[in-house]
């Protein structure tokens, strides 16, 4: 095996290998996008759940202060 020969086979072994990481970095865009939307969606369900978790909140509180302005004027 010439020099050419050995040339021309260490190219074709690195254009399959370019062609497989081309591949390989197609399937990790791929899964790449799909855990960003999968985040995006995570992110706001615990938006909203923090926004329904201060409505709680806020109505318990005027809940406690009309039954202490109920227990006051019982008194």
């Amino acid at each position: 095996m010439d020099i050419q020969d050995k040339i021309l086979s260490a190219v074709l072994d690195i254009q399959g290998d370019v062609k497989d990481l081309k591949e390989r970095m197609g399937k990790m865009e791929d899964v790449q996008g799909r855990v960003c939307d999968k985040l995006d969606s995570f992110m706001i369900l615990i938006n909203r759940h923090e926004a329904e978790i201060a409505a709680v909140r806020s109505k318990l509180e005027r809940l406690e202060d009309r039954l202490s302005q109920l227990e006051t004027a019982r008194v």
